[in-house]
């Protein structure tokens, strides 16, 4: 099994230098900000194995070769901390990763613009991804949300956009967009899983990103099988 962690924060990889991986054996791509990044003691945010996203998602179907890169601030394509997501996809296909398959858990950072510039940020970034040499990709969008204190009609709004844009796709991109908001919203206690001291309402517990990342591996699952 080969995962590559790249934590761009620091400017370097965990585990080894980037080894030789050709694009035929790349199954997902995974590109993230914070939520992401995570924090706890198996996260990308912790000097360590960086394992929590991959093994939410390795458990459940992706169980050989992601490529994750989780930078604090991203927004989905336009100014902010570097590099952006489509540098991303350039640098990972510049150095053979070309994966079938995508992850892109942004948003949460774009959370002021308008449903407009939402739609054309998202439609830049599956550009980016459909640019590469495959006759298909799967792009799976993970919607955003807020704890229960600071929730508004944000996280609606956006998943709205993403089935639009989903929906007028028509080239060789199948983006599936994953309702979030809804997801992590289910009735279930909330009382540990946000970080309380976040006036964003955007951050969570280690406990928090542990749901987070079952709750998108699952999504993904579910999606991924009935496709």
């Amino acid at each position: 099994m080969t995962q590559i962690y790249q934590k761009h924060n620091d400017g370097w990889w965990y585990a080894n230098q980037r080894p030789p991986i050709s694009a035929v054996t790349t199954q997902l791509g995974y590109i993230g900000d914070s939520l992401t990044y995570q924090n706890g003691s198996g996260c990308l945010a912790n000097g360590g194995s960086g394992q929590d996203v991959l093994n939410s998602l390795t458990s459940k179907t992706f169980a050989t070769n992601t490529v994750v890169d989780g930078l604090i601030g991203r927004s989905i394509v336009d100014a902010g901390p570097t590099p952006l997501t489509q540098d991303v996809i350039n640098s990972w296909r510049s150095d053979g990763i070309d994966p079938q398959s995508w992850v892109m858990a942004l948003g949460s950072n774009n959370v002021g613009a308008t449903d407009q510039q939402w739609t054309t940020y998202i439609g830049t970034a599956l550009d980016a991804v459909a640019a590469g040499s495959k006759a298909a990709y799967t792009v799976y969008w993970i919607g955003i949300t807020f704890s229960p204190t600071y929730n508004d009609d944000r996280s609606t709004r956006f998943t709205s956009v993403m089935e639009s844009v989903a929906a007028a796709r028509s080239d060789k991109i199948t983006m599936v967009p994953i309702d979030y908001d809804s997801l992590i919203h289910n009735g279930r206690d909330e009382s540990d899983i946000w970080l309380a001291s976040d006036t964003s309402g955007r951050h969570m517990t280690t406990d928090g990103y542990a749901l987070r990342n079952q709750i998108i591996a699952d999504a993904i699952y579910e999606e991924a099988s009935s496709g």
